[in-house]
């Protein structure tokens, strides 16, 4: 004879049989351990096209992001004391990368965008048919470039100041300043959209001031389309002109 303790037993042993024939008991699974969701590598920035540029020649070699082209060793040189680079003019023009002389690139792509380029030099020239160039170059026949330039003028032996466009070959334009005899200045060259504008500051070594006190002379402005240009610095003498000196100390190219 069942106790009604071994009674309960019995008939709970039964009800748990009966739901398992039926399906009504499931399967404990083991616990799984919570796994957190993964968070997303953050995405890689894009490379830089044509970041800004601020250098100086004042050490006593060629920084490594410059090349220079044509390179003779006899004809350029580096001078800590002054901060500068100097160039000795070669015959011919500029720019001219085949065979042109001591011709200094910069290594880098310009930016992609608005910009403002600014270059300090000076120059020795002490008769006509020399100058100093700097160059948005894309080729030999294609090119903006802003120069100073020695010139004879009806006998007079006068400085003058030139932003040019050479397109395909031709002069497409160019503005120019007579500046007398001033031998150091700081050329400018700004882009805004496809327009290219060029402009100078005269500069009197003797009596520095801030770049918020030079007193800037613009010369024009012309177009270009889809221009991508390598910056190109260059001393150069026409004709029978004897060898001279031009120097340039600093490079400042700033996204806009």
């Amino acid at each position: 004879m069942l106790t009604p303790l071994s009674r309960c037993l019995v008939s709970g042993t039964l009800i748990l049989f009966a739901a398992a024939l039926h399906g009504q008991v499931g399967t404990v699974n083991p616990a799984t351990p919570m796994q957190r969701p993964q968070t997303p590598a953050p995405p890689k920035p894009a490379p830089q096209t044509g970041a800004g540029y601020s250098g100086l020649f004042d050490q006593s070699e060629l920084g490594k992001e410059w090349k220079l082209l044509n390179p003779d060793a006899n004809r350029w040189e580096m001078q800590p004391k002054r901060k500068s680079i100097m160039l000795i003019t070669h015959k011919g023009g500029c720019p001219n990368l085949k065979d042109g002389k001591n011709q200094l690139m910069l290594d880098r792509d310009l930016p992609a965008d608005d910009f403002e380029l600014v270059v300090k030099v000076a120059s020795h020239f002490e008769v006509s048919g020399s100058f100093l160039a700097v160059n948005l170059v894309k080729d030999e026949s294609n090119y903006f470039l802003i120069e100073l330039y020695s010139e004879n003028y009806l006998g007079e032996h006068r400085h003058s100041i030139y932003f040019t466009k050479h397109f395909e070959g031709q002069d497409a334009g160019h503005f120019q300043s007579v500046v007398g005899a001033a031998r150091d200045a700081y050329l400018r060259i700004t882009r805004e959209g496809s327009q290219y504008s060029g402009s100078y500051a005269l500069i009197d070594p003797a009596k520095p001031v801030g770049a918020d006190q030079l007193q800037w002379v613009n010369l024009g402005t012309m177009p270009w389309i889809r221009l991508q240009p390598k910056l190109l610095l260059c001393a150069a003498n026409y004709q029978d002109a004897p060898e001279v000196s031009a120097e340039f100390f600093s490079v400042t190219l700033r996204p806009k």
